[in-house]
């Protein structure tokens, strides 16, 4: 049995009531048809995965692109959206919703 002690209170895993997105990051990639994406989490406890929503708007706030994952395990995620049929001159914005039964916080930001 390996055991790891967290030393940094910081990193300790929190309730559900404290989870909230620390940090995302989004870059359009070269070929402007896709996003990579990264999402720091709070810690939260092995049996208590909460869910992301991601959506991706035009400047007109017409909803293009989005994405559901459910019971995330890490709280550290990295992945790649693809927005379909890019407009050169568009102006997207990522909003990220994290729950659980309920929205418990959101988040948005300019894609450049």
């Amino acid at each position: 049995m390996d055991l790891h002690f967290i030393t940094d209170p910081e990193k300790a895993s929190k309730p559900r009531d404290q989870i909230i997105i620390e940090k995302l990051c989004v870059t359009l990639l070269d070929d402007g048809s896709r996003l990579a994406i990264s999402i720091d989490l709070v810690p939260f406890y092995p049996n208590d995965r909460p869910n992301l929503e991601l959506v991706v708007v035009e400047n007109d706030k017409t909803p293009i692109a989005s994405s559901s994952i459910i019971e995330i395990s890490l709280s550290h995620i990295d992945l790649v959206m693809h927005i379909p049929q890019p407009e050169k001159h568009a102006l997207y914005t990522l909003h990220v919703a994290l729950y659980y039964e309920t929205i418990q916080h959101t988040l948005a930001v300019p894609i450049t």
